[in-house]
């Protein structure tokens, strides 16, 4: 069942406002524990973020698509921060979730 363009704006809508909180949250941690926060984790926390959200927006158009940003952008989070991996691990699990509800049902005999 295809999304409407409404329900699409929303969830856009929806995840840059939850993403660019989610960020500013990483970085203040990132400053008060540098120890933990050196090197690129927290650009490649911010970069995974991006594409779980973009994963999660492209699903309702394209699903397959969807799931693989959404899963390229886990796979970045476990790189980036491999103390807490499962953080983005939803993303996927709702892109696939939607890519099983985006075929036909097959026909019952």
């Amino acid at each position: 069942m295809p999304a409407s363009r409404t329900e699409t704006v929303v969830l856009g809508i929806g995840g840059v406002i939850y993403g660019a909180g989610f960020i500013a949250a990483v970085m203040a941690l990132a400053r008060t524990d540098p120890e933990r926060w050196g090197g690129w984790g927290p650009y490649g926390l911010a970069t995974a973020l991006a594409l779980c959200v973009a994963g999660l927006v492209l699903a309702f158009p394209r699903p397959a698509a969807g799931l693989a940003v959404a899963v390229i952008g886990t796979l970045v989070a476990v790189v980036a921060m491999p103390w807490a991996w499962f953080v983005l691990l939803p993303a996927p699990i709702a892109a696939w979730y939607r890519l099983g509800h985006s075929r036909p049902a097959a026909p019952s005999v």
